[in-house]
């Protein structure tokens, strides 16, 4: 196993990279592929090639350590739709990997945790993000038997739930959101029917 492999090195020659790689894979029943690797790699989602290089680049700045929020602003044409299903999928990979998720990303074990495809409108929702979600998770070999696909949601053997939906759903209350992309967020309004 990868943490064996690590306390092995470390045993052989203690120093700080061996001392954090056994931590790492302390945390991981699986240690995670860096998000390019997820993306090309025939065991994930084989697109290599497919992918635009500037959209691989943003998806590395966006799950580089330290980040917890990005906001895009990416024109007709610029390959959203595909940075947002790809980053879903990633992130339902990494807690999918974590041998205990709830305590790595700090969450109350027990608690419903999510990831979510918001749009503007239930067609637009389903449509555009939550499809491609679907055919990309469907072609992995990774992803196969890992979910259980329900009415706009997919159930992991974790509890992690993704769930497509649009501005008016109240399916959103109450559950802890750890992931998400809000495509056409510039549309979206509030209670007061204000953008």
């Amino acid at each position: 196993t990868p943490l064996e492999a690590a306390v092995m090195e470390y045993r052989k020659r203690p120093n700080d990279r061996a001392y954090a790689a056994m931590r790492a894979a302390q945390r991981w029943h699986e240690i995670p592929v860096p998000v390019r690797q997820f993306v090309e790699d025939p065991r994930y989602l084989a697109l290599a090639g497919k992918i635009y290089p500037r959209i691989l680049d943003l998806l590395e700045l966006i799950e580089a350590d330290g980040v917890t929020e990005a906001y895009l602003n990416l024109g007709k044409g610029a390959g959203k739709t595909s940075l947002a299903w790809i980053f879903l999928a990633y992130g339902l990979y990494l807690w999918e990997c974590a041998r205990d998720p709830y305590a790595l990303w700090g969450m109350i074990p027990g608690d419903k945790i999510c990831v979510v495809n918001l749009s503007t409108g239930r067609q637009n929702a389903k449509t555009l993000i939550w499809n491609s979600l679907l055919k990309g998770l469907e072609r992995s070999p990774w992803f196969a038997g890992k979910y259980r696909e329900a009415a706009l949601t997919l159930e992991f053997p974790s509890g992690l739930e993704a769930i497509c939906g649009h501005s008016s759903a109240k399916a959103f209350e109450g559950p802890n959101v750890w992931r998400g992309v809000l495509d056409e967020a510039n549309k979206l309004k509030d209670d007061h029917d204000r953008v």
